[in-house]
């Protein structure tokens, strides 16, 4: 019979695994302490939420500056249940971001809960390299990158900027330029990825336009809902969480109509040119992209049945993201520029005079000539750091435990550049929130590449359009201040560039600009 005292456990091995398991623990203590010892410094936040409570929401780029003067340009925080590592020194955003552990998407609930990590400012990994190196070639291929041509975008720029200016000339009164800039630039990246423009009372156009400008008002990188999926249910977020899931479901929607109609287009050249149709395009026309879908298209019949990443789905995301993305930030950045013109009319002036100078009475200047514009090359260049429309960046993911100037930063941290600290440091800038485009020019004149400067950001991620943009922005700026003499409609009101609006990009407030002609040169 087995006795009362033997079915106790023996007192020394219970003494052992207590022993054992309070050592563990305190290893395991000791093992985070070490671990939090060696992440960069930053502000304590509480449970759950982290530090999104002392976050400003209207100016989150501000709060995030204001910390690195107490923890320097390196720190880290916590953002709801992310882990953040902010970086605010231009040569630790380019040494990072040029890792190929670090050209993954952060943890936000934006990139993997709704986007579901398609598209290119989504995606990461194979799905990311592969329409990468896709849409870079396409644009390689006309003339939007270094190595390419630009012979064959310019001149389609040069039409929509001169039918810009054309619209700017029959205006008397101040005018809203957003609209308008909306339009045309809207339309211009229509062309690239559509092969086709809108009308600008067309009901789907308005449709889109309206999208595109609430969109970038409620989404927001530092925005509580990209870190607390769960705040999706209260009133408060549950219409930003709806507008966004519904309009990108009829948004795609309306895409996969565009890519369907042009399949049909490019069966009706297939059957005409096999029936003999001597009208039909030529070889070398037919085989060459004209646009995005249709690179695509053609890319996807090349693989056959096995198609692989190059899915209808993914072609609407990548639309998606070329036209949101390459529209609102060069808008943007117009916006904040001609309102440059107006706030400043000494600067005004000496680009119009530099401007005059080479055009020789024309009503446009040609990209081969911005080398001959310095001066206007480098007011541009200022509205974008001065401006900055992008000052949080956009955060990276971290594929993989590295280091950032000697502190570890674990896998699955979100680093953010804070780019809004980098173009106003007044260690590199003297006197950071004055406009002196001088700031982009050598000694000689010349245009200034500043080490400091990374409006596009930098790295294996840098922005796929920035060219492009640039382009753009060249081409319209010129053209209106060879036309127009720019004045702000009512200065009583008060500068328009004060307080801006944070969304995804950081706008001016709503303004009026008066276009008055300029006597012929």
């Amino acid at each position: 019979m087995t006795s009362l005292h033997s079915s106790w456990p023996d007192t020394g091995l219970a003494g052992t695994l207590v022993a054992a398991t309070l050592l563990l623990a305190l290893l395991r203590i000791l093992q985070w302490v070490r671990l939090c010892w060696e992440m960069p410094p930053g502000p304590w936040g509480l449970p759950l939420v982290g530090y999104l409570p002392w976050i400003d929401p209207r100016a989150p780029h501000l709060t995030l500056t204001n910390l690195v003067e107490k923890y320097g340009r390196v720190y880290s925080l916590k953002m709801g249940g992310v882990s953040v590592v902010v970086i605010a020194d231009p040569d630790l955003i380019r040494e990072t971001f040029n890792q190929k552990i670090t050209t993954g998407r952060a943890p936000l609930y934006l990139t993997h809960g709704i986007m579901k990590g398609y598209g290119l400012i989504c995606a990461e990994g194979d799905l990311w390299r592969d329409h990468r190196k896709f849409v870079l070639g396409f644009m390689r291929h006309h003339g939007m990158k270094n190595t390419g041509s630009r012979g064959a975008m310019e001149p389609r720029i040069h039409e929509v900027g001169a039918q810009l200016t054309k619209e700017l000339a029959q205006e008397s009164e101040g005018v809203d330029i957003s609209g308008k800039l909306m339009h045309h630039v809207g339309n211009t990246m229509n062309q690239l990825i559509f092969g086709f423009t809108y009308k600008e009372d067309d009901g789907t156009w308005r449709w889109l336009r309206y999208l595109l400008e609430e969109g970038t008002k409620l989404v927001g990188i530092a925005g509580p809902l990209n870190f607390l999926p769960c705040l999706r249910y209260l009133p408060q977020y549950k219409h930003i969480f709806s507008f966004i899931t519904d309009n990108q479901r009829k948004t795609h929607a309306e895409y996969q109509k565009i890519i369907s109609a042009h399949e049909e287009d490019l069966l009706r050249e297939a059957a005409a040119q096999a029936a003999g149709d001597e009208t039909s395009s030529d070889d070398e026309a037919k085989d060459t992209p004209r646009h995005i879908v249709d690179a695509y298209v053609k890319k996807r019949r090349q693989l056959g049945e096995n198609v692989g990443s190059f899915t209808y789905k993914q072609l609407h995301h990548v639309a998606a993201d070329l036209f949101g993305a390459g529209s609102e930030t060069t808008i943007t950045t117009l916006k904040w520029h001609l309102l440059n013109m107006a706030l400043f009319p000494d600067i005004q002036t000496r680009i119009q005079r530099e401007l005059d100078e080479r055009a020789k009475g024309r009503d446009y200047v040609t990209l081969g000539e911005g080398e001959d514009l310095p001066f206007t090359q480098a007011a541009i260049m200022e509205s974008q750091r001065l401006r900055s429309v992008v000052p949080l960046g956009i955060p990276h993911g971290v594929s993989q435990e590295l280091r950032v100037a000697g502190y570890r930063v674990p896998r699955d941290t979100m680093i953010l550049p804070l780019l809004w600290f980098v173009h106003h440091n007044p260690d590199t800038w003297p006197d950071p929130e004055l406009y002196r485009p001088e700031r982009f020019l050598d000694t000689e004149g010349r245009v200034l590449k500043h080490p400091a400067f990374m409006p596009f950001q930098t790295g294996r991620r840098r922005c796929i359009g920035d060219e492009f943009a640039m382009m753009i922005m060249f081409i319209f700026t010129t053209r209106i201040l060879l036309k127009f003499r720019i004045k702000l409609e009512d200065e009583l009101k008060g500068d328009p560039s004060q307080e801006p609006v944070c969304g995804i990009t950081l706008s001016p407030r709503p303004f009026k600009l008066v276009f008055e002609p300029r006597e012929s040169k």
